[in-house]
């Protein structure tokens, strides 16, 4: 096979926040398969270490263009690709918003164009040119079940959709012996503290504690970590609710600390559940890396029956599945801390649930497979 050379169009490229990451990992699986990368990067690029491919930035320097440049970029990104001569046999459009403009120019190469889709910007009602372009793009490639299901609802696509889920590595997400000082079971949340995307279910996790207080089940402490503006809205709950003292704010982490932050819990929790907000936005999980990351640590994770975690969580093996409810979050937490023979052994479980399917080897199989298949 010729090396295939892949323009790959995306919104930002760095490796902060779960699907920055993804498409990062993307990118590495290709070049590891011989592909040459080209990005087209519409704000940023960011590129780690190690990272070997070219990129072209979008986003104006002078701050006058910048305070359009949400308006602007569709026809820069036009432009840019109406100009573009370099070789090119396959693109890749790594977010619905650049699909139609990268969809138009593969149709005027004649290559087929790809199109990875995560979660919220492809559920529900969407734009009619993303939901036509969705239909019409030689191959998507999604991340869990629960979206795949989603996209045919809300675009009515009839080909099929590969479902290539997020990978961790596990040789840096291992189980560690940690020394405690006391008997606390400590409970472990990671996730950003958005006003606007309460879904992750920090609050309900706090309520579960106030109900386990009342029945007198003491012993338990709550970390969160992550930063954002909910910050003082879960703070008034903690209080409300008299568990303040329970519950640990522990600010942003860097990710190359979180292996030991996992390792430090007991239980992981989080209850991210699906819901549109008043804007009639959707907030919810498209999978949910950190369900993942915990397993890999031999830590019994707590999700809800809703969203991309419910292929991150096998019920009742690796995990926990609960109703968005408190009263359901604090059964959950009661049996794990109840059994300590049950939490370790879901956690061993959920360790070779994701070396059989997570796994960076398992990632770049399924990448090579498809540009093998086709780009000749």
């Amino acid at each position: 096979m010729n090396r295939p050379h892949v323009l790959f169009v995306v919104p930002s490229y760095n490796a902060h926040g779960g699907l920055e990451r993804y498409n990062h990992d993307v990118v590495q699986a290709l070049t590891s398969a011989g592909a040459t990368v080209h990005a087209v990067c519409l704000y940023e690029c960011t590129r780690p270490e190690g990272d070997d491919f070219s990129a072209r930035v979008l986003r104006p320097k002078w701050w006058r263009a910048n305070i359009y440049f949400g308006r602007i970029w569709p026809h820069l990104l036009k432009r840019y690709l109406s100009h573009y001569d370099a070789c090119c046999n396959l693109v890749v459009a790594a977010h619905v918003f650049c699909l139609p403009a990268a969809l138009d120019f593969a149709r005027r190469r004649g290559v087929p164009c790809w199109n990875l889709a995560f979660g919220l910007e492809v559920w529900g009602e969407i734009r009619s040119d993303y939901a036509l372009a969705l239909r019409e793009a030689e191959r998507l490639i999604t991340i869990s079940e629960y979206t795949r299901k989603r996209i045919i609802e809300s675009s009515g696509r009839q080909k099929t959709i590969d479902i290539i889920a997020p990978a961790v590595d596990v040789d840096e997400f291992i189980p560690k012996t940690v020394s405690r000082q006391d008997d606390t079971i400590r409970l472990l949340t990671v996730g950003r503290l958005q006003g606007g995307e309460r879904s992750k279910g920090h609050d309900l996790v706090i309520d579960a504690l106030g109900i386990l207080r009342t029945e007198n089940i003491q012993g338990i402490e709550y970390w969160i970590v992550g930063e954002g503006p909910d910050l003082r809205h879960l703070e008034r709950i903690a209080h409300a609710r008299g568990v303040n003292e329970q519950v640990k704010f522990c600010g942003r982490v860097d990710d190359r600390y979180l292996p030991d932050i996992y390792n430090q819990c007991d239980i992981f929790v989080m209850p991210s559940f699906v819901a549109q907000n008043e804007s009639g936005k959707w907030t919810g999980e498209g999978f949910g890396i950190v369900y993942i990351e915990a397993s890999a640590c031999e830590k019994p994770v707590i999700g809800c029956t809703e969203g991309g975690q419910t292929d991150c969580i096998i019920d009742g093996e690796t995990g926990l599945l609960v109703e968005p409810t408190a009263e359901s979050v604090a059964m959950a937490i009661r049996k794990l801390v109840d059994d300590r023979v049950l939490a370790r052994e879901m956690g061993r479980k959920g360790r070779k649930y994701v070396l059989s399917h997570f796994t960076r080897d398992h990632f770049n199989v399924k990448w090579r497979g498809l540009l093998n298949s086709d780009v000749s």
